[in-house]
C-alpha cells in the first residue's frame, strides 16, 4: 500500500446529487430492460465476439426457410440481434465510467484504511493513558484482534515454558 497517498478527487454532496439524479435518468430509459431472475441466466449465450455465427444463421433462415424448423422466426432473430448490439454498445459505454468508479473507490479506500491504521497503531502507543478512549480503544482493538485472527487462522497460542523434568 503506497504511504502518503491522497485521493485527489472532490467529493462535493452537490456532484454526488446530480450523478445520483443522472442514474436515475438512466435507469428510467432503461426501463425497457427487464430484470432477469438469476434462473435464467445461463453459459449457454451468445458474445459480440459470435454474433457473425448469428448474422450467418439468420440469413440462412432467411434463405431456406422451407429446411428450417416451424418455430423459426427471423424477423423475431433479427430483432433479439439488433437489441443484443445496442445493449452491448450501452455497455460498452458505461464499463469505462463502472471502471472509474471502482478505481476511486480502491484509491480513497486505501487513504481512509492508511489512516486508520496510523490511528490504531497511535492508540496502541498511548497504552490506556488517556482515558476518554476507553470504549472507542476497545472498539478499535478489536477490529484488528479479529483481522490477526483472520490472517494467522485462528488465535496466537500463548506461550508456555518447558515443563522441569
Amino acid at each position: 500500500m503506497p504511504k502518503g497517498n491522497h485521493f485527489t478527487a472532490a467529493v462535493a454532496a452537490n456532484n454526488v446529487t446530480a450523478a445520483g439524479q443522472s442514474i436515475k435518468d438512466l435507469q428510467s430509459a432503461l426501463s425497457f430492460v427487464p430484470q432477469q431472475p438469476v434462473s435464467l441466466l445461463t453459459s449457454a449465450t451468445i458474445s459480440p465476439e459470435r454474433l457473425p455465427l448469428a448474422d450467418a444463421a439468420l440469413q440462412a433462415a432467411e434463405q431456406a426457410p422451407d429446411v428450417m424448423r416451424k418455430s423459426t422466426n427471423p424477423e423475431q432473430l433479427r430483432a433479439k440481434i439488433v437489441a443484443y448490439r445496442h445493449l452491448h454498445t450501452l455497455r460498452n459505454q458505461l464499463q469505462p465510467e463502472l471502471t472509474r468508479l471502482d478505481n476511486a473507490l480502491n484509491v480513497l479506500g486505501s487513504d481512509i484504511i492508511f489512516q486508520v491504521n496510523n490511528i490504531h497503531e497511535d492508540i496502541k502507543k498511548d497504552n490506556g493513558e488517556t482515558a476518554d478512549l476507553g470504549e472507542l480503544r476497545q472498539q478499535v482493538a478489536a477490529y484488528y484482534a479479529k483481522s490477526n485472527t483472520r490472517k494467522t487462522g485462528g488465535p496466537k497460542p500463548k506461550a508456555t515454558s518447558p515443563e522441569p523434568a
